[in-house]
């Protein structure tokens, strides 16, 4: 179980307090994350698109090692114009 707050602030300004901050990834694993909005969704948004084509090329999900690799490499691969998103992977 994984407990996030639900607020998008700009300075003292909250702009929502009903954001999800968390995204089911596969049934037994889920992403965390702070940061920029923007790149939070974005970061979200291409882990479930590259899971999805594992789904479809190996017919099963892969495993949390594996969303680990994924998403070091989908930091690793920005370094240079980096997402500003701190990620808290779990996952059984």
């Amino acid at each position: 179980m994984v407990s996030t707050d639900t607020r998008i602030s700009n300075g003292y300004n909250i702009l929502s307090r009903s954001h999800s901050k968390t995204t089911k990834l596969t049934e037994r694993c889920i992403l965390t994350s702070a940061g920029m909005v923007a790149d939070v969704e974005t970061l979200h948004k291409n882990l479930l698109t590259r899971i999805k084509t594992y789904v479809m090329e190996n017919r099963r999900e892969p495993t949390t090692e594996s969303i680990a690799q994924f998403l070091s490499n989908s930091l690793y691969g920005r370094r240079f114009m980096p997402f500003y998103a701190f990620n808290l992977l779990c996952g059984l």
